[in-house]
């Protein structure tokens, strides 16, 4: 259903498990039909070679080709304020947007739902 999306966006998050490793999670998001019905699934979680920004963006791309999705239509990533996130030369952010053109948007602090979460629990 999300290739039918003219456009979607990627939400990721990661955590260290119990066994130390990197664990990103990682959910897609698009409107179907026009702009009338908006999906948000989850993709994958898995671990990337490191988290360095190089190693998340291969991670990335590795995961837009599994679930078959064109990275030219991704327009959007929302993601923590981790610095190989953030960095504005060589974060994932600034390694996607020159992949990608000047219409891809990133949204800092995504996290703060899940932290809410959590602090009701």
């Amino acid at each position: 259903m999300m290739e039918a999306a003219k456009g979607f966006s990627l939400l990721i998050d990661g955590t260290t498990d119990f066994s130390g490793y990197e664990q990103e999670c990682v959910f897609v998001r698009a409107a179907i039909n026009g702009h009338d019905f908006v999906q948000e699934s989850f993709l994958t979680i898995g671990s990337p070679s490191s988290t360095t920004a190089g190693d998340l963006k291969a991670f990335v791309d590795d995961v837009l080709v599994e679930n078959g999705l064109e990275k030219e239509k991704l327009i959007g990533l929302g993601y923590d304020g981790a610095a190989n996130m953030v960095g504005v030369r060589n974060g994932l952010a600034a390694k996607l947007k020159q992949d990608i053109g000047v219409h891809f948007v990133n949204i800092h602090c995504f996290n703060r739902l899940e932290l809410a979460w959590h602090d009701t629990i």
